[in-house]
């Protein structure tokens, strides 16, 4: 994005799948006007591909990243997994979020990830990674917060749910769960809707006299 104004972006799913490049998720030059009314609601940044190499969100002028920012810009309830290391954000407002290091061996220097916004109550596994500690949680133990430490099968979007009796499902601005799946708009796992699906479907070749057909269906309730 290179200039934009009273933009809401909602239940996404933005992923990285090309490690070799740096794409910014947010940018502006010096000739473009300062961002307002912008709102990333409810999406995760998944940047684990090929190593999660480089994340840019943020104002990043004449092709220099800068640290620079403002309030205008809000982030509310995404989840964002990436090699903190190589993280870089503006100072925006960012509220109800959680940031997961994708690569714990990995030093994060704080100064360098840049999160010297409005922070509030947000969530990381990294110790230290706000200026300021105020209401947000660090150095969490991801394991106890979403479900991809538990056994079974878990959907690419899916593992990053919110585990049942997680401090993250209260701890929100308002009692509400951080990250990206929780809250009024939460993300809708593979974008099904609230409504039963088929999951599998047995359809013979040919029918049989008198010119019926057996057809097995299996639903699940997508809720």
């Amino acid at each position: 994005m290179n200039g934009a104004n009273n933009c809401l972006i909602n239940q996404c799913y933005i992923q990285n799948i090309n490690g070799y490049t740096v794409p910014r998720v947010l940018r502006y030059f010096d000739t473009y006007p300062n961002f307002s009314g912008i709102q990333f609601v409810n999406n995760i940044f998944d940047w684990t591909a090929l190593g999660g190499n480089g994340f840019y969100f943020g104002p990043d002028i004449l092709g220099g990243f800068q640290a620079g920012g403002t309030n205008e810009i809000k982030i509310i309830n995404n989840t964002f997994l990436l090699d903190l290391k190589a993280g870089r954000f503006g100072n925006l407002n960012y509220t109800n979020n959680i940031f997961y290091n994708t690569s714990p061996a990995d030093i994060v220097d704080p100064a360098n990830v840049g999160l010297g916004g409005t922070n509030l109550n947000n969530i990381t596994d990294v110790p230290a990674l706000f200026p300021s500690a105020g209401t947000n949680y660090q150095n969490a133990n991801a394991d106890s917060i979403f479900v991809a430490a538990l056994p079974g099968y878990h959907s690419i979007d899916q593992k990053w749910a919110l585990r049942d009796g997680s401090f993250a499902n209260t701890f929100g601005v308002g009692g509400v769960p951080v990250g990206a799946i929780g809250g009024a708009s939460s993300y809708k796992l593979s974008g099904i809707p609230n409504i039963p699906y088929i999951y599998n479907l047995s359809v013979p070749s040919q029918a049989t006299a008198p010119g019926t057909i057996s057809v097995h269906i299996k639903a699940n309730a997508s809720n």
